[in-house]
């Protein structure tokens, strides 16, 4: 639950405006160290990741972000995650949750 909190929150404070200050709580290259010190915070970060994408999902009517199976586990999602971040080092300055979205995105896209 915190974990999604903290997404959310870290959505939610970027700013409208580019020219802005962009605050956010976790940029790419700092969840990749956190990611190599401490395995559970890592998973339970994309799990808030994954948490608040399928929120979305059922809160909103129409357009679903990410239509993963039942089957897909914690541990999975968080090597994909890590993977998506690692693959892209010009995101690492930009929120981690971001990177993972769309790595959730692309890996569990919706069927028509």
């Amino acid at each position: 639950m915190r974990a999604s909190i903290l997404v959310v929150a870290a959505i939610l404070s970027t700013p409208a405006n580019s020219q802005e200050h962009q605050f956010f709580l976790l940029p790419g290259g700092n969840f990749l160290g956190l990611c190599r010190e401490d395995q559970s915070a890592c998973m339970f970060y994309v799990a808030g990741v994954f948490d608040t994408a399928n929120w979305l999902n059922v809160s909103q009517q129409g357009d679903r972000l990410i239509c993963a199976p039942v089957s897909v586990d914690a541990m999975q999602l968080m090597r994909m995650a890590v993977k998506a971040v690692e693959d892209d080092p010009s995101r690492h300055h930009l929120p981690a949750a971001d990177a993972i979205l769309g790595a959730l995105i692309r890996a569990f896209p919706c069927r028509e």
